[in-house]
C-alpha cells in the first residue's frame, strides 16, 4: 500500500514498518 505522509511523518513510518518487519 503507498502511504503519503508529511516528511516528519515518514520517519515515523519507518520505524512502524520495521516494528512490523521484526513480528
Amino acid at each position: 500500500r503507498i502511504i503519503k505522509l508529511p516528511f516528519t511523518g515518514w520517519k515515523r513510518a519507518m520505524a512502524e514498518l520495521k516494528a512490523v518487519l521484526r513480528k
